[in-house]
């Protein structure tokens, strides 16, 4: 809160001050190039297409997780520790790449999501298979994912027993993973989304107020944001 009202008394500051910069030449020139560059970058938010924004947000969350993922691992490799920073930077990247690119392909990310799980679900049934074809004193995969399943009492010389138990567990564990990973992608979707909506709505604003009304309230915000920052 108090940042905010700081970089609010900021710009309140400078927009009383903007006459005082202007009466020098090189003031004149940094006042002109500041206004021009702003009223670009409002006019590009403006105009700007929400479902576009989230596409290029998704490439370069992709861009930062790959290339973090790449740093971690030469780090790691010459045994340096990254940082607790740097790695919840990089799994906040990944998040935001894979929420934002379900998004802007909704169907066919989640088409993708539901081929994993039903691979994963039935990779069970895979071992049975193999196991089957095996020879019969080779070790078997089944018994040996199945020691997981000694704590409920599954009998471990029954390969259907175990497949069937393994499928259920998986079943239930993907189920809940499914719905943390669809409402993570609804989270940070609409979020980014009613972000851009606010920046868009924001700019299309200031571009229709003129500067004198914004003197103006800059000569109210700038005491009532002194006042604030000295009691805080």
């Amino acid at each position: 809160m108090t940042l905010i009202v700081f970089i609010v008394h900021l710009f309140s500051w400078f927009f009383i001050s903007r006459n005082g910069i202007k009466k020098s030449e090189t003031g004149k020139i940094f006042i002109s190039k500041l206004d021009e560059n702003t009223i670009t970058f409002l006019k590009w938010r403006a105009i700007s297409n929400v479902r576009t924004d989230l596409k290029k947000m998704s490439t370069l969350f992709g861009v930062i997780s790959i290339g973090g993922i790449i740093i971690n691992g030469i780090l790691t490799y010459f045994k340096i520790e990254p940082g607790i920073y740097f790695l919840s930077s990089i799994l906040l990247s990944l998040l935001f790449w894979i929420s934002l690119k379900w998004g802007t392909n909704k169907r066919k990310e989640t088409l993708d999501w539901f081929k994993y799980l039903g691979l994963i679900i039935i990779s069970p049934w895979l071992f049975y298979l193999l196991d089957s074809m095996s020879e019969p004193n080779s070790p078997k995969l089944l018994i040996h994912f199945g020691t997981i399943l000694n704590p409920i009492g599954i009998d471990l010389t029954s390969n259907i027993q175990i497949a069937i138990s393994l499928t259920i567990i998986l079943s239930i564990g993907m189920l809940f993973i499914t719905l943390f990973w669809f409402i993570q992608n609804v989270i940070i979707l609409y979020f980014f989304t009613i972000m851009l909506w606010i920046t868009n709505r924001i700019s299309n604003s200031l571009l229709k107020v003129k500067e004198e009304k914004i003197t103006f309230l800059s000569y109210i915000l700038m005491p009532i944001t002194m006042i604030i920052l000295y009691a805080a």
